[in-house]
């Protein structure tokens, strides 16, 4: 992925933070999947670019959350990306498909 993909998902990430499991590009869940055993830079980039846009959503505001609060919420989301792409390569239904991807509830 070169930089003006990096920075095009990002803005994504925090111009769509209702975006459902089901319409993440297929590239972002696969690079999930291949990234080793944490997220890349631009995964943890993008994923809390999304993340922190959805709090404001959910929650009204601009608020200042604890990182560690973040970076559970980053780990919980790239691990869903994990299996939302396992999900996608082998053709099966899979239960978080109509949710909204960037949300952590119900992920605890």
């Amino acid at each position: 992925m070169n930089q003006d993909q990096e920075a095009a998902y990002t803005q994504m990430a925090q111009d769509n933070p209702e975006i459902l499991c089901s319409e993440i590009p297929v590239e972002l869940l696969e690079a999930a999947s291949f990234s080793g055993e944490e997220p890349s830079e631009i995964l943890t980039q993008y994923l809390t670019a999304g993340h922190q846009e959805w709090l404001a959503g959910r929650y009204g505001g601009r608020y200042h959350y604890e990182q560690e609060r973040i970076d559970r919420a980053v780990l919980l989301l790239w691990d869903r990306a994990c299996h939302l792409y396992t999900s996608h390569i082998m053709s099966r239904a899979d239960p978080d498909w109509g949710k909204p991807f960037f949300s952590d509830e119900g992920l605890y």
